[in-house]
């Protein structure tokens, strides 16, 4: 317990720049316009196109505009964040090796990638860097590595739209919109 507390305060203190950052760039907005700001920051009912997912893009509209799916992936994502932290030892490893705390952080942005609602071509510039680390630390084969970037990469570059349903041609193909998720 002694342990689990000490690994704590050296992640709150590592934390804090990134927090003190976050308070710099969002202050004037916070002074200005505290509600308008936090709540657009956190938009939790905001309905996204489901013509424009990439990886949801599968499933019929009603379930992909429900609450219970929107709630669903939320405690989905949640749920195995805290389970990765347990089970991986997240509190104890990220403060004693540099390896693992960027792990953790590639991590937990990856697995926010795979539970987001609506997937687009920009989500990808925010993780296609950490996918070589994460392939390597997972300590797969070179031979599944390969494949998984190809496969990875191959989804998000097929713009293939769907018939009779984009009429402008912005969609992702069901088969990449399948596999990104």
């Amino acid at each position: 317990a002694a342990q689990a507390a000490g690994s704590f305060r050296k992640l709150v203190v590592w934390s804090l720049p990134a927090a003190v950052l976050q308070v710099l760039v969002g202050g004037p907005f916070l002074v200005s316009h505290p509600v308008s700001y936090l709540h657009r920051s956190f938009e939790l009912d905001r309905q996204f196109f489901h013509f424009l997912s990439h990886n949801f893009k599968w499933l019929p509209k009603d379930v992909f505009f429900s609450g219970k799916f929107q709630a669903t992936l939320l405690g989905c994502h949640v749920l195995l964040l805290g389970y990765l932290c347990y089970r991986q030892r997240w509190l104890d490893t990220a403060v004693s090796n540099k390896r693992a705390l960027l792990a953790v952080i590639f991590v937990s942005n990856f697995v926010g990638i795979c539970f987001c609602r609506s997937l687009h071509y920009s989500f990808y510039s925010w993780y296609f860097h950490t996918l070589p680390f994460l392939v390597s630390y997972v300590g797969w084969p070179w031979v599944a590595r390969y494949a998984y970037l190809i496969v990875v990469e191959l989804s998000w570059n097929v713009w293939t739209p769907y018939r009779g349903d984009d009429k402008d041609g912005t969609c992702a193909s069901p088969k990449a919109s399948f596999v990104l998720t």
